[in-house]
């Protein structure tokens, strides 16, 4: 059986550690909306924002107000769902 990817082509996620602002990039969606999320280890949400989309994402996400520690991040539009972790 084949297992298809459902994720974003060309996610990025940069730079990674970082000390709270990393940069998010992916291919255009063909949804209207783009949603990014963060949550701490504990599963807590610290940052979610909805972005219109007009083509490719480039994003700068800036939370300087968290502790180092790992986060997970999660972006999704209407029909994908990538998730990466984050050390920060």
């Amino acid at each position: 059986l084949a297992i298809e990817e459902f994720g974003f082509d060309n996610f990025l996620v940069y730079p990674n550690p970082n000390k709270g602002s990393f940069t998010l990039k992916l291919n255009s969606s063909e949804s209207s909306k783009i949603t990014v999320e963060v949550y701490d280890i504990r599963g807590r949400t610290i940052y979610k924002n909805i972005y219109k989309d007009s083509g490719d994402f480039n994003e700068n996400i800036n939370l300087s107000n968290a502790k180092s520690g790992v986060y997970i991040l999660n972006v999704s539009d209407d029909l994908r769902t990538s998730t990466r972790s984050r050390i920060g």
